[in-house]
């Protein structure tokens, strides 16, 4: 486990071999998620703005869709106009 002092903005440094070893370059994203009395920081994966899906992820408009509620949003729209 590596330690790490927040500098007076709260950031910190993640070390090359930590993001080495993760597949981390500059400037990629990354999740923080909160846990009780955690922060878990991954290599960040899209994930769909409505179901949270991280499987067939496309960019919409700035949104993240994935395919299937793309699909169920076709279908609605489909009924609609019948």
């Amino acid at each position: 486990m590596k330690s790490k002092k927040l500098t007076k903005a709260g950031g910190f440094t993640i070390p090359a071999e930590v993001r080495r070893s993760i597949n981390l370059l500059p400037g990629d994203a990354v999740d923080i998620e909160e846990q009780p009395g955690r922060i878990i920081i991954s290599a960040h994966v899209p994930r769909c703005f409505f179901c949270e899906s991280e499987q067939a992820v496309l960019r919409y408009r700035g949104k993240k869709v994935c395919r299937s509620c793309i699909t169920e949003m076709g279908d609605m729209i489909n009924e609609s106009n019948n």
